[in-house]
């Protein structure tokens, strides 16, 4: 029989999934562990959040500032550095580029003193910011009003910033899904994600597992 114990203890444990992962697709919903580069790949990559150091990324599938659709997975066999953004952080602002000369903040943020681009951090390892093996993919999960973003806003970041058009770079637009405490707590920062899509440094938020500048960015080289 049915028992009221019972049902309590079925909510209990719905509510405990809800809180740990939400289904973005169809594919499957465990993590698959993977300790190395070696990893093979999983039969449906995984879809969960937040990410997880040492399992494959959460297979995400979100609109291109063009508005073309972009399967995180398809990139497998690239190095991937990921960065969660907010578009009023003037750390991420930064690291778009608002230090260069003649660009600035957008939106009247005053981007963080003294904080070099992401291309500028790629080109400090000895690597070009063009290299076709390593894809920048800036994720934009909050605007200028602390919601999800929209395409205009993920167009507007573009062209300020000047990423238009180039191979190795997107700018992802988020959806209201993601507008929670785990995403806030991932910015700024990034995320490197090996050929095998396997997470594998993790420098986000304002007390990140890894230094950006010590350990994320020199290991780069080490997985293209």
């Amino acid at each position: 029989m049915f028992s009221i114990k019972s049902a309590k203890l079925s909510i209990v444990s719905f509510l405990m999934l809800l809180s740990i992962a939400f289904t973005v697709d169809s594919a499957d919903a465990t993590p698959k562990t993977a300790t190395n580069a070696k990893a093979p790949a999983a039969k449906g990559f995984p879809v969960f959040w937040p990410p997880r150091e040492g399992y494959y990324y959460p297979n995400l599938t979100l609109s291109n500032y063009d508005g073309k659709k972009v399967t995180l997975s398809n990139l497998k066999g690239k190095v991937l550095l990921i960065e969660p953004v907010g578009m009023s952080c003037p750390g991420c602002q930064a690291f778009a580029g608002a230090g260069k000369n003649g660009i600035g903040g957008l939106g009247g943020v005053v981007p963080q003193i003294g904080m070099q681009s992401v291309d500028e951090l790629i080109s400090q390892q000895g690597l070009s910011p063009h290299d076709p093996r390593i894809v920048v993919v800036q994720v934009l999960f909050y605007n200028f009003s602390m919601q999800a973003p929209s395409l205009k806003d993920a167009q507007l970041w573009a062209k300020h910033f000047h990423l238009e058009n180039k191979p190795n770079r997107l700018i992802l637009v988020g959806t209201n899904n993601f507008i929670n405490n785990a995403t806030y707590n991932m910015i700024p920062g990034f995320q490197l994600v090996d050929k095998g899509f396997v997470l594998r440094s993790d420098a986000t938020g304002h007390n990140p597992k890894h230094d950006i500048w010590t350990d994320l960015f020199p290991m780069i080289k080490k997985l293209i």
